[in-house]
């Protein structure tokens, strides 16, 4: 990702971040909700979706500076409004499941999808499954934590580009009826194209912070809550709907299953 001289990406922190961080949060992830319900997947995500919101976290209420490669640099708020507008917003997994399952959200060939989400964003195939099957998908690690594979993330972004922390020059179909209307389509609008980033001084403190101590995690009590700027109106009632069309979930495609259905 570019930016000027004096600056980091946050593109280069996550990196930072996942090399130094990843298996051991993937773990506390498995070890730590394996018992928290029936529904929590449906805020908390993927072991995966848990260490983008840990990360994530450290730059709650923190400015970073947007940079164009014509080379403007920009200050912007990653919070405004006591937290109710937050730049690093997601849907809930069941949002971003509906959004994957419609082609004008997915986009030609997932269009929208992986540029969005990344090639490792997956949607969750049942949104009545329990936390046992959650678990049965992501087991505890054995003790030298290996992994068979890359692992994926069920939830959607809404004004960064994954992993590129890059804003979309325009906004994803789902960002169209957002409650926080006020703030990430403007976000989008006046700084499409531009990448995340802190200044020098901002990142050498936050790698103090955050890969020289680790001492951060142990704060982590509870899941660590992804901003939400999701569309309540449109996922509840969907959610009344879906249970009430398919009482024991789907297979396939949302889309597929409700021309089956009818």
């Amino acid at each position: 990702m570019f930016c000027p001289v004096g600056y980091v990406t946050i593109a280069e922190l996550w990196k930072e971040f996942l090399a130094k961080h990843e298996l051991q949060l993937s773990k506390l992830a498995r070890e730590r909700y394996r018992d928290a319900g029936t529904e929590w997947f449906s805020v908390f995500g993927s072991p995966m979706d848990f260490c983008e919101d840990c990360f994530l976290q450290t730059f709650h209420e923190k400015a970073v500076f947007t940079a164009h490669e014509k080379g403007a640099v920009l200050r912007l708020e990653s919070d405004l409004d006591c937290g109710r507008s937050q730049l690093f917003s997601k849907m809930s997994v069941f949002e971003s499941t509906l959004a994957a399952g419609d082609p004008k959200e997915a986009g030609d060939n997932n269009y929208w999808l992986i540029k969005m989400g990344s090639t490792t964003f997956e949607p969750w195939p049942n949104a009545l499954s329990t936390s046992i099957d959650w678990c049965r998908t992501y087991p505890i690690l054995n003790d030298y934590g290996k992994r068979v594979g890359p692992e994926p993330f069920h939830t959607l972004p809404i004004a960064f580009e994954r992993s590129r922390f890059i804003i979309p020059d325009v906004p994803p179909p789902w960002a169209i009826d957002l409650i926080d209307e006020h703030y990430l389509p403007k976000v989008i609008s006046s700084f499409g194209g531009s990448a995340l980033c802190l200044d020098l001084d901002q990142a050498t403190r936050w790698r103090g912070m955050h890969i020289a101590n680790s001492s951060f995690l142990k704060k982590l009590e509870t899941p660590p809550i992804s901003p939400k700027a999701g569309r309540p109106n449109k996922q509840d009632a969907a959610l009344v709907i879906y249970r009430q069309l398919f009482p024991n979930g789907h297979q396939g495609t949302l889309k597929a299953a409700c021309q089956q259905g009818v």
